[in-house]
């Protein structure tokens, strides 16, 4: 069975390991997998390509405080950054911001405001 060898990080406050980790590829893996998931998981991939999933993802995370997800098939936005940091990309930085800002956008407290729109609009122009 072939493997890849995929380094390992985490935005988390667990302590890390500098190795890497080496995975199945006829297996699905991924930090964030959960059989509820996985279709929005396969969603989630499709960002970097497909403007419809990117509007999908941000309007999940502007909605995540005002509607209730507790019994929707979605991946919680506590691991977003973490699912941008453990897959492939062809440009991971961009995701990685991308990510952040999402999750960011969903995790944030309902008094503390909204993001500000020039954030979205440079990040969906690729602008750094």
């Amino acid at each position: 069975m072939p493997t890849q060898s995929l380094p390992t990080r985490s935005l988390s406050t667990e302590p890390l390991s500098t190795g890497s980790v080496s995975i199945q590829l006829d297996r699905p893996w991924c930090p964030c997998a959960d059989q509820r998931w996985s279709a929005h998981h396969d969603r989630l991939l499709r960002v970097e390509t497909d403007l419809d999933e990117l509007l999908e993802l941000l309007e999940l995370a502007v909605t995540w405080t005002e509607l209730d997800y507790s019994d929707a098939a979605v991946v919680p936005p506590e691991r977003w950054t973490d699912f941008a940091l453990t897959h492939p990309w062809s440009d991971p930085d961009r995701m990685e911001r991308l990510f952040g800002l999402v999750a960011d956008i969903a995790l944030r407290p309902a008094e503390g405001g909204a993001p500000r729109g020039t954030d979205i609009l440079e990040l969906l122009a690729g602008g750094r």
